[in-house]
C-alpha cells in the first residue's frame, strides 16, 4: 500500500481531520473522497468512508472507499481493531468479573449456576452461559 497522506489541519480526539465546508464541519476524509470522485458531500449521505489503511488522519483518495456501517464494522473485526472486553463502551463486565464468573460457575448449583451469577453480575443467564462456554469474552483464558 502506498504511504498515507496525513491531514495537516485540525483533528478530533480520534485523529480524524475536520474541515469547514459551506459553514459546516465535516470529516476531512469524506471531503477528500468527494473531491476525488467529483461528487458532493450530499451524495454520500448514509454512507461511511472507510480507510483501507486504518489511519483516521489519512486523506489519500486511493486509501478511501465508500461503504456501509456494517462493512466498516466488519473491517474492524477482520483487522482486529474492534474494542473488546472492558474497552468496549457498552461492556457491563470487567475482565476480573469474567474470570470470577468462570471460576465460580458450578452447573445446577443454587448459588453458583447461571441464574445466580447473572443476578450477582447484572447480566442475563444466557450471557453467563456463553462466557462459561467460551463464546463471549474469548480473550479471557480459562
Amino acid at each position: 500500500m502506498t504511504p498515507c497522506l496525513e491531514f495537516g489541519g485540525l483533528k478530533d480526539s480520534k485523529g480524524y481531520g475536520r474541515v469547514w465546508i459551506n459553514g459546516k464541519k465535516v470529516f476531512a476524509h469524506r471531503f477528500a473522497y468527494c473531491v476525488a470522485k467529483g461528487i458532493q458531500l450530499e451524495d454520500i449521505d448514509g454512507l461511511v468512508i472507510r480507510h483501507a489503511c486504518d489511519n483516521p488522519s489519512c486523506i489519500l483518495p486511493s486509501h478511501l472507499c465508500a461503504g456501509t456501517s456494517q462493512q466498516n464494522a466488519n473491517d474492524m473485526v477482520e483487522r482486529k481493531r474492534q474494542a473488546f472486553g472492558s474497552r468496549n463502551s457498552r461492556a457491563k463486565l470487567t475482565e476480573d468479573d469474567v474470570r470470577n464468573i468462570i471460576s465460580e460457575y458450578i452447573p445446577r448449583h443454587p448459588l453458583f449456576n447461571t441464574r445466580a451469577l447473572s443476578k450477582k453480575y447484572g447480566v442475563t443467564p444466557n450471557y453467563i452461559a456463553a462466557i462459561c462456554r467460551g463464546e463471549k469474552w474469548k480473550h479471557i483464558k480459562k
